[in-house]
């Protein structure tokens, strides 16, 4: 939904009334604060901004004419709720397209649609684990399976239903249709690993972990510097580069000339004698390919990325100017933006109902009254 808002749409944000986006609470994660000022979350903040907000009691009946009446004027429902929760609360698919035909229906399942376990719960750490993910980073001769820190199932769950979406509004468009789109986080978990996963299917051997005690390539693998700061290399046709490579770090001899084992441990001592920044330096415009190995903290602040506009800076209710993660996709003719900040919780509430639902302030009054909004 954010990338959908930032790509310009009118995204709205349903939380339950009384309790709101559990997001919005979650103040540690592995151990490390994330409040901010106002009783705000760095995650609630950086998942919900662009969007506004409202409050909806959907166990209420009158919460469900309300929501009903805002999917007659919609073009997409995105929820992340199982199939058992939103048959409950009557906002399965088949619910709102009786409101509106040509729906978007949008959902974000853990386990995928079908199955004996469609109708499980669970959330990016746990579905590394089904998906093989958890063996596929690492060091190979670590006996244990290693997790990914970042949500980055849930950002690729999130990118490719917002692929499914686009692409469903364009069938709309030629089409007429409505329809439901679906991906899940086990799905995006394989996803990730397409090629690794087709070499399963097709060869029934995936590739190993990775090992640099194993590294058989000098020019495809990382070397730590004076500094403790990393380089890499990845080069397929190696034998092309290295005589370039070799003259500037004055080797004599040919790359099978000596086993890759010895040649890697000589570039580690080698490399360990000067800082990352004098073999960047070095290195600059060479024909083999290299990059620094950054840490996330010096990712955000590289150059290449700010160039990019993958960071860009944002005025924050609570803190004011501060850098956030920019949209990774630019547009030429309508560029994605930051169209606001996450809302406070209710925020637009009134707002929604009045301008797109067309209540009167008297019905909201009820409304209030009962319970069915904040």
């Amino acid at each position: 939904a954010l990338m959908l808002a930032e790509m310009g749409a009118d995204v709205i944000k349903i939380e339950q009334t009384g309790v709101g986006d559990p997001y919005r609470g979650m103040t540690t994660v592995f151990g490390r604060d994330q409040s901010l000022p106002g009783g705000r979350t760095v995650g609630y903040d950086s998942s919900n901004r662009s969007k506004r907000g409202m409050t909806l009691n959907l166990r209420h009946e009158r919460g469900v004419e309300v929501l009903h009446r805002l999917i007659r004027k919609s073009d997409i429902f995105i929820t992340n709720f199982t199939t058992a929760q939103v048959e409950s609360l009557q906002i399965g698919y088949a619910s709102l397209r009786e409101q509106n035909p040509t729906l978007i229906y949008a959902r974000l399942s853990a386990w995928g649609d079908q199955g004996p376990r469609a109708d499980s719960q669970g959330m990016d750490y746990l579905m590394q684990g089904p998906s093989g993910l958890m063996w596929t980073g690492g060091n190979a001769e670590d006996p244990m399976p290693s997790r990914i820190v970042g949500a980055i199932v849930d950002m690729t769950a999130a990118t490719l239903l917002s692929m499914g979406i686009l692409g469903a509004l364009v069938a709309r468009e030629r089409l007429g249709i409505g329809q439901e789109v679906s991906t899940s986080l086990l799905g995006s978990g394989l996803h990730l690993q397409r090629s690794n996963v087709n070499r399963v299917l097709v060869l029934d051997a995936g590739y190993p972990r990775s090992s640099r005690t194993k590294d058989q390539q000098p020019l495809g693998t990382f070397y730590r510097c004076a500094d403790d700061g990393w380089i890499i290399f990845q080069n397929n046709r190696p034998e092309d580069v290295w005589p370039e490579f070799a003259s500037l770090m004055g080797f004599d001899f040919g790359l099978d000339d000596r086993p890759a084992p010895e040649v890697i441990a000589m570039l580690d001592e080698l490399f360990a004698t000067r800082d990352r920044s004098h073999w960047l330096t070095l290195f600059e415009g060479k024909s083999f390919r290299h990059a620094p190995v950054y840490t996330v903290e010096e990712a955000v602040r590289d150059p290449q990325v700010l160039a990019n506009q993958y960071v860009v800076n944002e005025e924050h209710p609570t803190l004011g100017r501060i850098s956030v993660p920019g949209f990774p996709i630019a547009l030429s003719e309508t560029p994605c933006a930051i169209q606001s900040s996450a809302p406070e919780f209710g925020q637009h509430t009134e707002l929604v109902l009045t301008d797109i639902c067309g209540y009167s302030w008297d019905e909201i009054g009820q409304l209030k009254d009962e319970g069915v909004i904040d």
